[in-house]
């Protein structure tokens, strides 16, 4: 029989069974240094070499994913089983046609509902001229509510009113009067209903009596007008959307770009409320702040927003989309002269009843200009808010007397720090997708995820470097990461300076194309902006070199009037002659995402009740996987790491892992792995299948990457994390 001796204390125990010496491991009653002996044999080891006693780390990380089984049962409690192609949050009846109409993009015109059996007789929508470029065709529809599964706060007055014109954004703001009949002691608001997501949007209520509501808006879907007791969004409420500010915000400052010069206050927000509801709530994914720092390069430069260029273009090509200079700042002036203590609670109202972030317009009477933020708690004294211009930060528009604010802020950062900030007294609450389609958004996060966000935007360019080969042959080839050169090469570059021809060794000249007279490159070492030329100079841009690896980064901006604005910034790995990469490293390991394991296992489950249920499941309720993750810490593992026998032509190596106890001792892992274009790449694997691949670049003395853990060889990408170590 599998049994063991144990040495402790200076007395020798047993024997025990494997799986006595795995439940004693459990509750460390013993320790991988303890030495153990298998009965029949002489020879003492120590406990950690026996198979199946200690948790690995990387079984430590996977048992995660068990956790997460248990999770989904309870998370069923509260999941919602339903039909792909109607979410059946809400039960309507057969929809009824009360008007159609069209509009001439010549004329003001009212549309107005003015049969007496109508259940919204009076309804009037008013359409200015120039909102639409061709006629308009205008049907409104009425869908009595039989049910709905929003719990007791939702309490809808009118049924749903379907306004159909094609779904295009109008560039003038409409008006919208409904009926209604609102009882004493009570608040109204409209809200748009998604029949697909089965979600709600508030609107902000522009105008409210006794028998109307009045909302102002650029576009129209489904909407719904819902009342609720005043005490329960006015007075000492508190109502927490659980959003965070240096948590769901955006980690870089709102400075604009060469296609926002002005700012990106409402595409950074946007994009991140968007990222907030969408990815981390819905998919799991783990929290914006940090997220794409440094364009997840592997190691982070928080204060430094220039290289989190795929973030920063994201952010202004939202602003560009949601044309916040014209259209939106049109509707936020007009919602901007709303009484304050009617916008607190249109504010209370959406987030009681949706759980979500609103949307923010701020402007100051008399000028010009605005700014955009995310509101995400309210209480007695005001709004706390995420400001753009201060990611991380917790502030507060307070609310006094009936006052809302003044907020001090800007349109943009660089206006902060030259001594310009404002008072803002108009405080604007606007719908999300009143501004632009929430589609959209999720495009502009499909381009970034290509890494390619903002091309169709921002003035396309790219970096040469010029070589001459054996020949005497001039050329100028593209700069991409890990590019490799030697002393050799270089030197044949030359240069013509007043003392003579130099040669460019261990140095590379490079340049920007297509070569244009407003784009210029600066070259950061770290997180230090060191020198800068213009593309179409006629003095050469000379980078210098070290044996190795260097890692420099080019910051692309333009020049626009009499300043310049922000187009990208790229880091590359110039590799200058071999490396040797052999060496004792250590660092951390961290699970960053565990979305795609939780996404897996729920669904799976999902399916599994379904069929017990005989329902139909494509989907789990928004909010379910981000639930499932509220339950995990994340921490970081220190590891250490050995590479030997690195062969040069073949990039070959031998690689020994060292991950570290929480007792001091550590778990060994050989493994090989292979080092080609500055990228070293390896794995481990676990006895029950499971498996961890590691994949970083080299930067001088350092590795750092991404690692992915394919957990028992059927749950692919299950958890994803980054890794970094230093030598």
């Amino acid at each position: 029989m599998d049994k063991w001796y144990v040495y402790q204390n200076e007395q020798t125990l047993g024997p025990y069974t494997r799986d006595e010496l795995r439940k004693m491991a459990k509750k460390k009653n013993i320790s991988k240094k303890d030495l153990v002996s298998q009965e029949g044999s002489n020879e003492w080891v120590r406990a950690n070499s026996v198979k199946k006693v200690f948790k690995s780390p990387l079984r430590r990380i996977l048992s995660f994913l068990v956790l997460l089984i248990l999770l989904g049962v309870v998370l069923f409690a509260g999941v919602t089983f339903v039909n792909s192609r109607d979410s059946k949050n809400v039960i309507i009846a057969k929809g009824v046609s009360q008007l159609r109409d069209a509009v001439q993009p010549s004329e003001n015109k009212t549309l107005e509902i003015t049969d007496s059996n109508s259940s919204v007789k009076g309804l009037k929508l008013e359409v200015l001229q120039g909102s639409y470029e061709g006629k308009t065709d205008f049907e409104i529809i009425t869908s009595e509510i039989d049910e709905h599964k929003f719990g007791p706060s939702f309490q809808p007055i009118t049924p749903i009113i379907s306004i159909k014109n094609g779904g295009e954004y109008a560039k003038e703001v409409m008006t919208l009067t409904i009926p209604i009949a609102l009882p004493e002691g009570y608040f109204a608001s409209a809200f748009y209903y998604d029949r697909k997501t089965g979600k709600l949007e508030g609107i902000p209520t522009y105008e409210l009596e006794k028998n109307k509501i009045v909302i102002k808006t650029l576009h129209f879907s489904d909407l719904v007008v819902s009342i609720i007791d005043i005490n329960e969004v006015s007075g000492d409420v508190i109502i927490d959307t659980n959003f965070l500010p240096g948590v769901d915000d955006w980690q870089f400052t709102n400075y604009g770009s060469s296609i926002a010069t002005g700012g990106h206050c409402a595409g950074q927000a946007i994009s991140a409320m968007y990222y907030y509801l969408e990815k981390r709530l819905v998919l799991g994914e783990r929290a914006l702040y940090g997220r794409y720092d440094n364009n997840d390069r592997g190691y982070g430069t928080i204060d430094f927003p220039w290289d989190d260029s795929w973030g920063y273009r994201l952010a202004s090509s939202v602003q560009k989309d949601i044309n916040w200079q014209t259209n939106t700042f049109k509707i936020m002036k007009e919602l901007g002269g709303i009484e304050n203590n009617l916008t607190m609670m249109s504010f209370a109202h959406a987030m009681l009843l949706t759980g979500e972030p609103q949307f923010v317009g701020l402007s100051k009477t008399y000028e010009s200009g605005g700014h955009a933020i995310i509101a995400y708690k309210l209480d007695k004294n005001g709004l706390y808010v995420a400001d753009p211009n201060f990611p991380g930060e917790e502030r507060l528009i307070p609310y006094s007397g009936g006052v809302l604010g003044p907020y001090y802020s800007a349109e943009n950062a660089e206006q902060i720090e030259s001594g310009e900030a404002k008072a803002y007294d108009i405080v604007a609450y606007l719908a999300k997708t009143s501004m632009i389609p929430w589609s959209q958004v999720g495009a502009r996060f499909t381009e970034l995820d290509k890494k390619s966000v903002g091309n169709d935007l921002f003035k396309n360019y790219t970096i040469e470097v010029r070589e001459i080969d054996e020949k005497g042959r001039e050329s100028w080839v593209p700069l991409v990461d890990n590019f490799e050169t030697s002393t050799e090469k270089t030197a044949r570059v030359t240069i013509q300076t007043a003392n003579g021809v130099v040669h460019l060794e261990d140095k590379l000249h490079i340049r920007m194309t297509p070569q244009a007279t407003d784009l210029a490159i600066q070259l950061v070492e770290g997180t230090d902006i060191v020198k800068g030329a213009y593309a179409d100079s006629s003095e050469p841009f000379i980078i210098d070199l070290v044996e190795g690896v260097k890692e420099i980064g080019l910051l692309a901006v333009q020049e626009i009037g009499e300043d310049f604005f922000y187009v990208d910034m790229q880091r590359y790995n110039i590799i200058n002659n071999e490396v040797d990469i052999t060496g004792a490293y250590e660092g951390m390991f961290v699970v960053e995402e565990a979305g795609p394991a939780v996404e897996f296992l729920i669904n799976r489950l999902v399916k599994f009740f379904a069929n017990i249920l005989n329902t139909e499941a494509d989907r789990v309720e928004s909010g379910s996987l981000g639930n499932a993750l509220d339950f995990i810490e994340f921490t970081e593992v220190p590891f250490q790491m050995t590479i030997s026998n690195y062969d040069k032509k073949s990039g070959d190596c031998d690689i020994r892992i060292y991950v570290i106890e929480e007792d001091g001792t550590e778990f060994v892992v050989d493994t090989t792995g292979e080092f080609s274009k500055n990228q070293l790449k390896f794995k481990f694997v676990h006895y029950d299948g499971s498996k961890m691949d590691m994949l970083g670049a080299f930067n001088g003395n350092t590795f750092a990457g991404k690692f992915n853990v394919t957990a028992w060889g059927i749950v692919k990408n299950a958890l994803i994390g980054s890794w970094s170590v230093s030598k």
